[in-house]
């Protein structure tokens, strides 16, 4: 899943208070759904990573683990575009496919994902 960069127009770089860069990349901004010249951005760099775990854990034929948050303010269709979605709640958005499930709350732009696996290992 390509969940390291994010793209953004340069009137939601203001609206936000991004870095506005000088070479852009031709996308789409993953707020408005601006399409031409963007900026192109590490996600790290755009959100808190303060209360952020890299540990994983693993038991029971699934692995759960801390994915990096998004900025609250991204449109749900860009966040994992090749895969279906479901909203559950206001605070609750679910991503799936057949061997993982990604569970993110819009409100806060946290996420986790749980791998399920057969007993092998997914390391």
């Amino acid at each position: 899943m390509s969940d390291l960069f994010i793209c953004y127009c340069d009137k939601c770089a203001k609206k936000n208070e991004f870095p506005i860069v000088e070479e852009k990349v031709k996308d789409s901004c993953a707020f408005c759904r601006f399409t031409g010249p963007v900026n192109k951005e590490v996600k790290e760099n755009l959100v808190d990573m303060s209360d952020f775990n890299v540990d994983s854990w693993s038991g029971g034929g699934f692995r759960v683990l801390q994915k990096t948050p998004f900025p609250v303010k991204q449109s749900h269709d860009k966040l994992y575009p090749h895969l279906p979605r479901r909203m559950i709640s206001d605070k609750c958005l679910i991503f799936y496919d057949k061997n993982f499930l990604i569970i993110a709350n819009p409100k806060t732009g946290q996420q986790i994902q749980i791998d399920f696996y057969n007993g092998e290992s997914t390391e």
